[in-house]
Formats: C-alpha cells, structure tokens, sequence
C-alpha cells in the first residue's frame, strides 16, 4: 500500500479526479486535497477532503503543522487536473494554498497532468513553467487532444482517469527497482555537416529514447541522459550533442562507472569525407558533388572498452534480420539488442524483437511506453542472471 497525495484543481475536468480517487484508495492510503476552485465543480465532496491551509482560530506553537505531516513518507504527488493557476503557483513558490504548500514540501516523485484550453496550455507563459517544473524533476503529461469544454478540438483535454490510474500502478510497480544502479541513456538523431550550417540527418524522432527515459525515472537508479535532435522539446536534465564524435565524448566522460548503458540514439553511419569551413556559395558552387565515409561507431567503440556494464543497442531495419542483429550483438560486445523497424521511425508505437545470445522475444506493436517497460524488463532480467 502506498502513501499517495492527490490534488484536484479547478477544471471543469475535476470530476475525473475525484473518479481517480475512488479507485486510488481501494489499495492506497490516499491523502485528498481539493482546491477552492475545484469545489464548484464537484457535486459531492468526500468527508475526508482538504481544502484549507488554516482550519481552526487560533494555533499554538505546540500544534502540528498539517501540511508537513501530509507531505511525510508520502510515495508519490500527483495534481490531477492541474490548472493554468497551480502550475504557476508550485512553478513559482508560491505556498498560498494546501496543495501548493503540501508540494513544496513533499519529497516524493511527482505527476502533474494538465488540462486547459489550448491557447492557455500553449501561452508562453504555461509553457515556460512546465518547462521549469520538468527542470525540477516534476513528471509533466502532455494534454490529450481532443474535445475542449469550450467545443472546440485541441490540445488541453484532460487525460481519462483510467489511463492515469495505470500510469501510477506502472510507476509503483517500477519503483523499487534498480536502486543503486547507475544507467546512461542516449537517444535522439545525429548530423554529419558539409559546411558550417548545413548538415546530413535521419528521420528519428527521438520518442522511443524519450519513452525509456520515462520508464527509468520511475526505477531509483541514477541516471545520466545524452540527446541528439529529437521532434519535440525536452525539458528534464540532458547533455545536448551534434555530431557522432560529440555524442562518444560524452558517453565516455561518464561510461567507466555506469553499470547499464542503453545506446537509442540514431547515429550517422556516414560523415561528410571533406567538410568545408564557413558558408558554402549556391552562386560560387551552382552544384556540389559530397562524398561520404564511414563514420564513427559509437556503440562498436562503447563495446570495446566494456567491463562490468551491460551494453544495450538498438538496430533498425527494413524488416526483421535475426541473423544480421546476432551478428551485431556479437561484433559489438552487446548483452541485449533491440531489432526495430524504420517504418516506427516518428511513430508513438513500436513493434520490436528483444535479442541476446540465449534468447529472442517478440513485443507486438503497442505504444513506446509500454515497449520501453519491456526492454527495461529484459535488463532486469540480464541483471538477475549475472547477480547468481
């Protein structure tokens, strides 16, 4: 049973919380905090709700402090829906009401799911505060698009409770695990440039590397994050590389003391043979004819150097070569590697096989979520065997 604080805030979408709680506290001692706005929304309020920071007339200095026994051993926070309001308040330090003064002091890892009109969701504003509470290590959900209270279509649709009911059993579910362990993840597509502004990439999105980093705050262990381009922002802690060279630098500042290193990005197989200095003139060179070699291999390079970490590497294919991924698991020194797809390149789903010397598993197309649980689930279980 886990010690959960669930906040429900003014939308028109609170119902949907107070659904979440009644399943919540089935198996969780679940704290309830109801912001005053949420109150107009909500036909019946449970007996146990929170609301005020202050609820008697006069305190002693003797008397508990509510918000700090409310936030104690608590495993997990979650705002659900969170408004325009509350974010910026816990963005800002703001303690002015129960919820905000609980989660400055909880300690727990947090959920915040949002749910607004698109124009609010998408202001400067909103989106420079979600981009610092990800900074913080606050776990943001993205709306969903769809239906508006307004009747318009857009993003800023609050997220079924179902769906969050399930992220918060997949999260407890992960919790426990890998403590103490130190992992590297990369992800996200490489450039090779042939002048200083223009380059060679790929068309990976970035989102399977994305999907395995959320998976992995889940778990304790510690985690360091290397990231090429990727189609979206990414607002958590990263390192930020360009090239192939950039990205092995990187990894290898930090890859003597990682026990797991699970290599997602989409690196350049080629570089540009002779990059030019400067801007290249399209009057000067009406036509230019680029040659290509072979670039650096990254993981190749990891897996020569590996002593007690377990290498993971990601091959994408046309279509699914067993043979051709056992050689290269071989090749280069991996303990697991992931077959892919080039048609899930941009995708939010992925079909996968899961490949080491013993064994091959097929992950049916599902969403990168859950293929990023099951890739973790094999490591886990690559760990259990060699800690025999």
């Amino acid at each position: 049973m886990a010690k959960i604080i669930l906040v429900i805030t003014g939308s028109v979408a609170a119902y949907k919380g107070l659904a979440l709680y009644k399943a919540l506290k089935e198996d969780h001692n679940v704290e309830l905090i109801v912001t005053p706005g949420a109150l107009k929304f909500l036909k019946e309020i449970p007996s146990v709700v929170k609301t005020e920071i202050f609820t008697q007339q006069y305190y002693d200095k003797k008397d508990p402090s509510e918000h700090i026994s409310i936030a104690a051993d608590a495993d997990l926070f979650i705002v659900y829906p969170a408004t325009q309001n509350f974010i910026a308040q816990i963005t800002h330090g703001f303690a002015d009401s129960l919820g905000s003064l609980v989660y400055s002091a909880v300690q727990s890892h947090k959920m915040v799911f949002p749910a607004m009109n698109s124009g609010m969701y998408l202001s400067p504003a909103n989106l420079r505060n979600l981009a610092q509470l990800a900074k913080d290590g606050v776990q943001i959900y993205e709306p969903r698009l769809g239906m508006l209270a307004c009747n318009t279509i857009g993003i800023g649709r609050a997220w079924e409770w179902e769906d969050v009911l399930t992220e918060i059993t997949q999260y407890l579910t992960w919790k426990k695990l890998w403590q103490n362990k130190k992992v590297m993840l990369n992800f996200g597509r490489t450039k090779t440039f042939f002048d200083d502004i223009r380059y060679v990439t790929n068309n990976s999105s970035g989102k399977m590397g994305d999907a395995l980093h959320t998976v992995l705050t889940w778990t304790n262990c510690t985690l360091a994050t290397i990231v090429g381009d990727c189609d979206f922002p990414i607002y958590y802690p990263h390192h930020k590389v360009n090239t192939n060279q950039e990205m092995l630098t990187a990894m290898l500042a930090q890859y003597a003391e990682q026990d797991i290193v699970i290599a997602c990005a989409a690196l350049n197989d080629y570089q540009i043979a002779m990059p030019k200095s400067g801007k290249i003139s399209k009057r000067e060179h009406p036509q230019i004819n680029v040659a290509l070699t072979t670039n650096i291999d990254v993981l190749f390079e990891l897996g020569k150097l590996k002593q007690q970490q377990i290498l993971i590497g990601f091959s994408a294919q046309n279509d699914f070569n067993l043979a051709y991924a056992q050689r290269k698991l071989i090749e280069k020194n991996l303990d697991l590697i992931v077959i892919n797809q080039t048609k899930a390149m941009g995708s939010d789903q992925n079909e996968v096989i899961l490949l080491t010397k013993k064994m091959h598993r097929q992950i049916p197309q599902q969403s990168k979520i859950i293929v990023a649980q099951a890739i973790l689930t094999a490591i886990s279980e690559i760990i259990e065997e060699r800690d025999k």
